[in-house]
C-alpha cells in the first residue's frame, strides 16, 4: 500500500517541462484576450472583410438590449481579439498552402489557383441546380417588358444586359464537383425572351466566351483571383451592348478595335480577393488595362461618391446620351462603353425612375451580373406601378385579410425605437393608429398570417403622412428547389406624398414566414395608418 502511495505521489509531481508547457498554454490563450481588454488590439483588420468593427454593446431599460447583449458583446470582443489578424493570416496560409483549399466559404479554389464566388447562389446557378420556375420566368419577362414599354412611350431605348459569372465563361477551371448539370437561370430567361422576340434583354456570355479565345499567357477575360471581368472582358461586354443597342435603333458605335490599346499594369493587382482571404502578398496575378487612344477616349468629368454617380463625356461620339444603372461590373465597363456616347451617366444602384425623368437620356441600360436572378425578385416600386397594382387589386374581388383600428395592435410589432400610438392626426380614435419611427434603424413587423403561402398579393394601404418620404417593405423569401434553396430578402421602397393617400404594395409569391418589415427610414417620422386590405394577385 505504501509503495502504491509513493508511486501515486511521484506521478503527481510536475516536472519543469510540464510546468513550462502549462504556462505556455495559458499564456497563448490569455494574451490575445488581455490585449483586447487593454486596448492594444487592432480592430482595423476587419476592413479586409469589407465591413466596420462591431460597435460596443449598450444596455438600457429596453429588454431587447439585454437579450441582444451576449451576441453583441461577442461580436465586439471578437473584432478586437488580440493578434486576430495575424492568427487569421496563419489560418489562411495553412488552408491555402497546406490543405490546398480555400480559407473561406465565400469562395472555392479551382484549378490553377482560380477563385470562384459561392455567395448568392453563384455556383448553384452556374451548375443549373436552382432553375427558375415557369412563374418566375413569367414574372421577370413581364417586369422587363413593362419597363421597356414605359420608356418607349417617352422615346427612350431600353436594354437589360446580364454580365456572366466567371464560372459561366471559364468552367474548365471549376472544381470537379461544380460541373454543369442543367440550365442557368439566364439561359432559361433568354430562351423565353427570344421565343417572344423580346430584343431588350441580352446575355453577354457568348461575347465573353468568344473573347476568351484570344487569351494569351496570363492575359484573361476575367481575373483568376477575383470575380469580375478584366479590361479585355469589359471591352467585349461593351461591344455586345452597343451592337444590341444599334439593332434597337441607337446610332451608338464603338471606336474601331484597332484603336484599342492594351498594356500590362505592373503595379496594379487587378480584381483580387486575396486581401479578403487574408492572403495579401501571397497570391499574384497580372493585370492589363485597355483604353481607346486619341479622340476616341472617354473621360470621367464629374462624380458624386455619396450617390455613387459618375458622369462621362466623349465629345463627338455618335450615341447621344446614356443612363446606366449597374452593379460592381459597371466599374470596369464604364470607361469603355462611354466611348460610344457623347454623355453617359453611371449610377451604381437599382433603376431609379426619378433619374430617368431628370436626365431624359436617349437610352437606358441596366447591367447586372447574372446572379441577380437569384438574389433579387422583380420589383413593383416604380411610381407607375401603382396604377398597375390598383387595377390588379380591383380585378381580384375577394379580400383575404383586412386590418384597421384596434387590429393594428395585434398585427403590428414596433421595433428598434419605433412606437405604435392610438389615434392619429390629433384624433383619439377614428380608426387610425400612428406608426412613429425614430431614425433609419427603426421598423415594425407586420403579421400577415392567414395569407396563403406561395401566392402573390397586393396590399391596399390607406395612410396619411405629415411630409413626403418613403415606405419600404422588407420580405424574406426563398427561391430554388428544396435541396438547393436560396434564402434572401426582397426590398421595395415606395414614394409617400404629403397628406392622405392610398398605397399599393406587392407581396411576392416566394416569400417565407408570415411577417414583413415596414419602415419609413425616418422620413416621414410619423405615418397614420387607416385600413389595409390584401387580395391575391392572380385569380384563384
Amino acid at each position: 500500500m505504501a509503495h502504491d502511495a509513493s508511486q501515486f505521489a511521484a506521478q503527481r509531481r510536475v516536472g519543469p517541462a510540464n510546468a513550462l508547457l502549462a504556462f505556455g498554454f495559458v499564456a497563448a490563450i490569455a494574451t490575445p484576450g488581455l490585449m483586447a481588454l487593454s486596448g492594444r488590439s487592432n480592430a482595423d483588420d476587419v476592413a479586409f472583410e469589407f465591413r466596420r468593427p462591431a460597435p460596443a454593446p449598450t444596455l438600457t431599460k429596453d429588454p431587447e438590449t439585454w437579450s441582444a447583449f451576449p451576441k453583441a458583446f461577442e461580436s465586439f470582443f471578437g473584432d478586437r481579439y488580440g493578434l486576430r489578424g495575424d492568427l487569421l493570416r496563419l489560418r489562411a496560409r495553412m488552408h491555402w498552402f497546406g490543405l490546398q483549399s480555400s480559407p473561406s466559404t465565400m469562395v472555392v479554389r479551382g484549378e490553377g489557383d482560380w477563385i470562384f464566388l459561392t455567395a448568392s447562389g453563384a455556383l448553384g446557378n452556374g451548375s443549373g441546380d436552382i432553375p427558375l420556375t415557369d412563374g418566375e420566368i413569367e414574372s421577370w419577362l413581364a417586369f422587363l417588358e413593362r419597363r421597356r414599354a414605359r420608356l418607349a412611350e417617352r422615346g427612350i431605348l431600353y436594354l437589360f444586359a446580364f454580365a456572366p459569372e466567371k464560372s459561366s465563361v471559364y468552367p474548365e477551371y471549376l472544381p470537379w464537383n461544380h460541373a454543369r448539370r442543367g440550365m442557368r437561370r439566364v439561359d432559361q430567361l433568354l430562351a423565353a425572351a427570344r421565343a417572344r422576340e423580346h430584343e431588350h434583354v441580352v446575355d453577354l456570355t457568348e461575347a465573353l466566351v468568344r473573347e476568351k479565345q484570344a487569351d494569351t499567357g496570363d492575359n484573361f477575360a476575367y481575373y483568376p483571383l477575383g470575380t469580375h471581368w478584366s479590361a479585355r472582358g469589359a471591352v467585349a461586354g461593351a461591344t455586345a451592348i452597343v451592337e444590341r443597342l444599334a439593332e434597337l435603333g441607337s446610332p451608338a458605335r464603338m471606336p474601331p478595335r484597332d484603336r484599342l490599346v492594351t498594356r500590362l499594369e505592373p503595379s496594379a493587382p487587378g480584381d483580387s480577393l486575396d486581401t479578403r482571404l487574408y492572403l495579401q502578398g501571397d497570391l499574384h496575378q497580372s493585370a492589363y488595362e485597355a483604353f481607346y487612344g486619341g479622340d476616341f477616349d472617354a473621360r470621367a468629368v464629374d462624380s458624386d461618391d455619396s450617390t455613387r454617380s459618375t458622369l462621362w463625356r466623349r465629345p463627338g461620339a455618335p450615341g447621344g446620351s446614356l443612363l446606366v444603372f449597374h452593379d460592381s461590373f459597371g466599374q470596369g465597363l464604364a470607361p469603355l462603353l462611354a466611348t460610344a456616347f457623347g454623355k453617359s451617366v453611371w449610377e451604381w444602384r437599382r433603376f431609379d425612375p426619378a433619374r430617368v425623368e431628370e436626365l431624359a437620356p436617349n437610352a437606358v441600360v441596366e447591367v447586372f451580373v447574372e446572379r441577380v436572378l437569384v438574389s433579387t425578385l422583380p420589383d413593383f416600386d416604380d411610381p407607375l406601378d401603382q396604377g398597375w397594382l390598383a387595377d390588379a387589386f380591383a380585378n381580384s374581388t375577394e379580400t383575404d385579410l383586412a386590418i384597421e383600428g384596434a387590429a393594428w395592435r395585434q398585427r403590428l410589432e414596433p421595433r428598434k425605437g419605433a412606437q405604435l400610438l392610438d389615434g392619429g392626426q390629433g384624433q383619439a380614435d377614428g380608426g387610425l393608429v400612428t406608426l412613429l419611427q425614430e431614425g433609419r434603424g427603426s421598423d415594425a413587423f407586420l403579421d400577415l398570417s392567414g395569407l396563403e403561402p406561395g401566392r402573390a398579393y397586393v396590399l391596399r394601404l390607406e395612410c396619411t403622412a405629415p411630409s413626403a418620404g418613403s415606405l419600404s417593405t422588407h420580405a424574406p423569401y426563398a427561391t430554388g428547389p428544396r435541396a438547393h434553396s436560396i434564402d434572401a430578402f426582397h426590398l421595395e421602397t415606395h414614394a409617400v406624398g404629403q397628406g392622405a393617400q392610398v398605397l399599393y404594395l406587392h407581396l411576392p409569391a416566394q416569400r417565407t414566414g408570415t411577417h414583413i418589415a415596414l419602415t419609413t427610414n425616418g422620413t416621414p417620422r410619423a405615418l397614420w395608418l387607416g385600413k389595409l386590405e390584401a387580395r391575391a394577385l392572380e385569380a384563384r
